[in-house]
Parts: structure tokens; sequence; C-alpha cells
């Protein structure tokens, strides 16, 4: 059912959903503050706030807030071992992790919220869908949203080594409907903790406490909007939304960027912990020591080999025209460093990367379907008197 966060166990070896391409090196550096061997609980418990961005769906009526360090997935996408019986017709409109980031170190493998439709369910059936089931744990719950009267319940499916995914130890499922302007909407915050039999780490596991990540991820089904739905729009494109773009935000990005919307239909990936601490680099090669904020925007070709290579090196091509068009100007990395050429202004660094999905360490090959713009944005201006 539902709204969630999915992630997957590489390491644990544990297929949650399907492969995602990893980020540029950019992404993966640590926020400040955050230790890799020892997870802060309190940063996990509290990775819904600040809800800062906006995720809006007028065509099925609703819009919610969530917090720009999560990974939040658009329309269709692999629910995984969270699939469900009852799920059965269900849009499925947005699918919102929270990064490994936070929960790498602890017993959890996965944490995801999901949000999804059914048009077609009457009331009845609506409701009928959170009724509890073998394998529903504790009392039937209630949540009021904008009005609207959520039931819910709890799932726990104990790990028995039998019938799950190597490396799983228990599922835990929250789940909730609501039905509002003739729509049945499907809420699922779902986590997956190891199975610490097969788990070997030289300082241990930390423990989550599956209740306070429902409380926390809670808090983000609690902004929910309901609004008249517009039925004759109905259809794949309504599975989209809209979420908030950066410079819609607070954010210190450069408004001129607001170009990119025109060149394609980017995947934004904010970095992890943004919200809480920056992180701290030199950027293009430079010795510019500060804090950044990067967010990297994502732009993939499903084209065949040739052609996604020239894909990406047109949106390149593209995305450095606007730049040049909005007075940015090139800044050359020094020999050696290790990066490429990139764009600055006012203290605000643009860097491109490209990648691939299609080929691996044992299949080599000369094809970049994937082009990631990262845009470091100064946490804080220096004191130039200093």
């Amino acid at each position: 059912m539902g709204l969630g966060a999915v992630m997957v166990l590489g390491c644990f070896g544990v297929a949650i959903s399907r492969a995602q391409t990893p980020p540029p090196d950019n992404m993966k550096r640590r926020p400040l503050g955050f230790g890799w061997n020892r997870p802060s609980l309190e940063s996990l418990y509290a990775a819904a706030r600040p809800p800062e961005l906006t995720y809006t769906n007028a065509v099925y009526g609703i819009a919610f807030r969530f917090p720009s360090n999560f990974v939040l997935h658009l329309g269709d996408y692999e629910r995984g071992i969270y699939s469900s019986k009852n799920d059965r017709g269900e849009i499925l409109l947005v699918t919102d992790e929270i990064p490994s980031e936070f929960w790498m170190g602890t017993n959890a493998a996965a944490i995801t919220l999901f949000l999804g439709v059914q048009p077609s369910l009457s009331v009845e059936s609506c409701s009928a869908l959170a009724e509890p089931d073998e394998w529903t744990s504790g009392e039937t719950l209630k949540l009021k949203v904008d009005g609207v009267e959520l039931k819910g319940r709890t799932e726990i499916q104990k790990g028995d080594g039998r019938g799950m995914q190597s490396g799983v130890g228990n599922i835990y499922q929250r789940q909730y409907t609501g039905y509002a302007h003739g729509i049945c909407y499907e809420f699922d915050i779902d986590m997956t903790t190891l199975d610490q039999t097969r788990i070997r780490t030289p300082q241990g596991i930390v423990q989550v406490d599956p209740e306070r990540i429902f409380a926390e991820l809670e808090s983000i089904i609690l902004t929910v909007k309901f609004e008249q739905p517009i039925s004759s729009a109905f259809g794949a494109e309504a599975k989209k939304g809209r979420v908030t773009k950066p410079w819609e935000t607070n954010l210190r990005i450069p408004k001129d960027l607001a170009g990119l919307e025109r060149l394609a239909d980017w995947d934004i990936r904010y970095p992890a912990g943004a919200s809480q601490v920056g992180s701290r680099y030199p950027v293009c090669g430079t010795t510019e020591v500060g804090n950044f904020l990067p967010i990297t925007f994502w732009y993939g070709s499903p084209l065949d080999a040739a052609a996604a290579n020239a894909a990406v090196d047109k949106m390149n091509a593209d995305v450095i025209e606007l730049l040049k068009k909005n007075g940015w100007q090139l800044h050359r990395s020094p020999p050696g460093a290790g990066v490429a050429d990139c764009y600055a202004k006012e203290l605000t660094f643009v860097e491109f990367g490209k990648g691939t999905s299609r080929c691996t360490m044992n299949s080599p090959c000369s094809t970049y379907d994937e082009l990631y713009v990262t845009v470091y944005m100064p946490i804080s201006v220096p004191d130039k008197a200093q």
C-alpha cells in the first residue's frame, strides 16, 4: 500500500528494489558530523525534518511536504518485497526513500514511504484494505489528515530463514488508507531489518526502534492536503506530479539555473543530511574550501548506445550554452586535480560528469547514457575582511 521509501542492500546481498545507478563521487561524500562507524540514531529519527519540498499531483488531488535529503521517485517504481495482495489495481504515485547515510551501521536495511491511489474503489472497499490479516500486530490505527480520517494497521513479518530474500530479518509495515473526493488513497511506511545471524561487524549493529521510524514518517503524512481531483485527466502522465524545484526554495541557488527545467525532465538529487549540515569540499579542483551544498541534476537516455552517447553530449552542450548565456565563466581545474573543468559564478560552481548504467566492471564499454550536472552552493559566504 501507499507512501514509502525503499533501499537496496548491496553489501548484505538483499535486493529490495531495482538497482539504482550510483551517484558521482561528490554525492557520496558524507556530511560533517555524521559518523560512518557510529551512526546517530537521533539523526535517523529526525531524518524526516524539516520537510522543505512539496510534491503536488493536481490530477489526483493530493499534495504533501517532504525533506530535500530524501530520494523521491515519481510514477511507477518497483515495490520489491513490499508488494501486497491488497495493492492490485493501485496506481503508485511516489516512492520516497531515506538515504542509507542515515541508517547505515544500524540493523535497518530499508526505510520507505509510498503513496498510491485507487480511483475505482468504493469507500467500503477502500476501508477494507486496512482490515487486519494474519500479519497484523496491535490495534487498528486512526490518523486525521486535512479533515480526512485514515484507517491503518501495523504488520510485522518475522524472519524465519524461509520465504524471504537472503539477509532479510523482519519486515515492518504501517499502512493507512483514506477516502476523499471519490478516490482511495494508500499510504505505506515500510522498514526492513537485517538478519543479524548473517552479519558480522567489529563494533556491532545499532538497534533501531520501528515505532520511532513510523512516528517520524507519519509526520510527513500529516502534511498531506486533499483537493478535488481532475477525473478527466486520469492516466499515465498523471502519475508524475510536480516537485518543488531548488530555485523555488530558500536555498542559495542562482535563479538563472531555472533554465535547466526547459532542457530536460531532471532527476534532482539533494545530498543526504543537507538539512542538518553542509559538506566541506575543495570544489572543482581549486583550493576553495568551505561549506558547500551540492545538488545534482541527473539526466539519463534510454536510447541505444550510440544514440545515448550523442544525446548526453548534446545535453552537456546545451547546459554549457545556458550557463554562458547567463554570465557563468569557465573555471579550468589545475593539472592533476582529477576533476573536469567547471563553471563558476559568485562563489557557486557547476561541475559535469558522465556515467552509464549499462556497463559494469566485468563488462566495460565506452557507452555513457547519463549526465550529472552538480551545483555547489556556498552555505556561508566567507568574510573578505579576514
